[in-house]
């Protein structure tokens, strides 16, 4: 388990991190538009009773994505309910954005020394790869579902912010010398298996809110 995650749990268990959720009531319904370029499919798939969006806007060191599946867990462990009866969407906007690519683009550009992601506690040395994008083969049980490729694939929905991703596109742009559109084709390659851009990560907070999620900030 890496460290960040290892001390987002222990702050944790000690009370230190506070969360809030809203049940959800009331109409679920939301317009259909066949000639948008976005994929809104991924509201459709918000079910259950509890439903919640989770805003992440800065990058930390992951602890706000570790909160979001925190919540969920603690949701079905303390209700006694299944996984599908918790929606949750996790919205990554502002520099949580990085958290969505990939390890060869977090070597690439020195995410982790840019953003200040350190790998040990007062150590001086920065992750090389992306904190929270999986879990080694051997993780413990208890933090399996502490990566975004295991959130996804057991019904989390994660929802990127396609302004703030603008600031990847960026850095291939300069670094390869490319168009805009090569540039975005190029780091949409990065993007973590599941991924789904929206055309700003407040759309995805409105949308997720219409479909009944209670809106809980990374904080």
């Amino acid at each position: 388990m890496s460290t960040p995650r290892r001390h987002f749990l222990e702050l944790a268990g000690a009370g230190l991190v506070a969360h809030g959720l809203a049940p959800w009531s009331g109409d679920d319904s939301l317009p259909v538009n066949v000639d948008s370029e976005w994929d809104t499919t991924w509201t459709e798939r918000i079910g259950g009773k509890l439903r919640a969006v989770f805003d992440l806007n800065e990058i930390g060191h992951g602890s706000g994505f570790y909160r979001s599946v925190m919540v969920r867990e603690n949701l079905i462990a303390t209700f006694g309910v299944k996984r599908s009866q918790v929606g949750a969407v996790i919205v990554f906007r502002g520099t949580a954005i990085h958290l969505l690519l990939d390890d060869e683009y977090w070597r690439r550009f020195e995410i982790g020394k840019e953003h200040k992601v350190e790998a040990g506690h007062d150590t001086g040395r920065w992750f090389d790869a992306n904190p929270i994008a999986t879990n080694p083969r051997d993780a413990a049980a208890s933090i399996k579902e502490y990566a975004v490729d295991a959130f996804i694939a057991s019904g989390g929905i994660v929802i990127g912010c396609n302004v703030a991703f603008a600031s990847a596109v960026s850095k291939f742009r300069k670094a390869d010398n490319l168009t805009r559109e090569a540039a975005e084709k190029t780091a949409r390659a990065h993007l973590l298996p599941g991924v789904i851009l929206q055309p700003t990560g407040l759309v995805a907070l409105v949308a997720a809110q219409a479909r009944g999620c209670g809106y809980v900030p990374s904080t």
